[in-house]
């Protein structure tokens, strides 16, 4: 299963960004950066999609890998905010197999306390969530798929420990929201992501 195209294009954007302001120190010297990976969990109502064919089988989706990036010029008192979060799950059963993939963008700003590079520094964040799933079922030479999309908003706050100048742990929490219909399904990803973050500020 292919991930969403407009995944693909935060994330190359997110990477190439990146580079050029690491890269090219006369940039750097007046932006401040975090980038950072993340595994979370999200509690929600319902656990996953049914499968298309066996709707007894569940593709849970509430455990999310993601990564959280943020840019902020010494002269804004936020920073804006891209972070991308992606739960996937398969199930195979006899002939056919079930697959299905999820990903929340959230873009908005982040409004850091303290200095980076030394000790703890809380922030909250808030903006839009922009939601995407799609739902697969392969059987014989067949493959019936569909999918859908939404636009939330995203609220949290959270915090990171820093290791030395560049390093740091962190703890995010956050509620968004977002409706997804696939077929006769239709799911509600109102619910609050919770966890733990390994990130590089410059």
């Amino acid at each position: 299963m292919k991930l969403p195209n407009q995944s693909k294009t935060l994330a190359v954007t997110s990477i190439l960004l990146t580079g050029l302001m690491m890269t090219n120190p006369a940039i750097a010297k007046n932006w401040q950066f975090h980038a950072g990976g993340i595994i979370a969990k999200k509690s929600m109502d319902e656990d996953g999609w049914h499968g298309i064919i066996n709707n007894n089988i569940t593709l849970n989706q509430d455990t999310n890998l993601g990564a959280l990036f943020d840019v902020q010029r010494s002269t804004w008192p936020v920073s804006l905010a891209a972070d991308i979060f992606v739960t996937a799950d398969s199930r195979s059963s006899g002939v056919y197999d079930e697959a299905a993939v999820t990903i929340e963008m959230h873009l908005g700003v982040r409004k850091y306390w303290n200095e980076a590079g030394k000790g703890w520094q809380p922030y909250v964040g808030g903006g839009l969530a922009f939601s995407l799933s799609d739902l697969e079922t392969s059987f014989y030479n067949t493959t019936i798929s569909d999918d859908d999309s939404d636009v939330g908003f995203w609220a949290g706050g959270g915090g990171n420990l820093y290791l030395n100048e560049h390093w740091y742990l962190g703890l995010d929490v956050r509620y968004s929201t977002g409706t997804l219909e696939i077929g006769t399904q239709k799911r509600d990803l109102d619910g609050v992501m919770t966890g733990l973050t390994v990130g590089f500020a410059w």
